[in-house]
């Protein structure tokens, strides 16, 4: 799966290059804005490629030492009591990014796609499992306007008043944005919410969010940095 195999015709090329030298203007022509409504036309057909939505009362349990999801994002929303565990999570590859010249100093790049994602959910356990970037991380990608593309959002984010979650010996490795408990600062709906327990885990060459928390309860013991 890649950029043109969903939206023929895009590619990342012709999008950045709709952009000033800089990265600080978009080029408003006809040609890319198509190229922007490309884009955004290819965020639901890979979201029907790659959301997996796991159903209440459900345990994914991997069998042996190689059990693997690629590419996939699991998505534990609404729901509850739900276990996932042993297994290698791959986070999936964004072929849609979105340059935002007006976040930050310099701008950014975004991405959608956690390997996991808990919202509104209660009673989830993620346990004995693997989750990194793979062979595409962040710096396999080329540097444009002063940052590298980025293609992935989280490893494991827990959201939107995600209740009793416990993460435990799992492996976070190679990834930036690696864990966010809370997506805004204005939610208050997460008050009272987002218990979440993260213990016996180990975080290597992870840059930043382990976690990120707001409003929630959260207890980190025993983990390694």
């Amino acid at each position: 799966m890649d950029f043109s195999s969903l939206v023929p015709g895009f590619s990342l090329d012709s999008y950045i290059a709709c952009f000033t030298e800089d990265g600080s203007e978009w080029l408003d022509t006809p040609e890319c804005n198509q190229i922007e409504e490309s884009r955004q036309q290819g965020r639901p057909i890979q979201n029907n490629q790659i959301l997996v939505n796991v159903t209440p009362n459900t345990t994914i349990i991997g069998n042996g030492n190689d059990a693997r999801l690629e590419e996939l994002s699991l998505q534990v929303r609404h729901t509850e009591n739900v276990i996932i565990k042993n297994l290698s999570v791959e986070a999936p590859n964004d072929y849609f990014p979105e340059w935002d010249p007006t976040d930050g100093i310099h701008g950014n790049w975004n991405a959608e796609y956690d390997a996991i994602v808990i919202k509104n959910a209660t009673n989830v356990w993620v346990d004995n499992c693997y989750l990194g970037d793979g062979s595409k991380g962040v710096d396999t990608f080329p540097k444009v306007f002063g940052h590298y593309v980025e293609t992935h959002d989280g490893l494991l984010d827990i959201v939107d008043a995600g209740d009793y979650v416990t993460i435990s010996n799992n492996r976070f490795e190679n990834h930036k944005k690696t864990m966010l408990i809370g997506n805004s600062d204005s939610s208050t709906t997460d008050r009272d919410h987002l218990k979440v327990t993260i213990y016996n885990n180990v975080f290597i060459n992870c840059n930043e969010r382990m976690p990120r928390v707001r409003f929630g309860k959260v207890h980190v013991f025993n983990n390694y940095f």
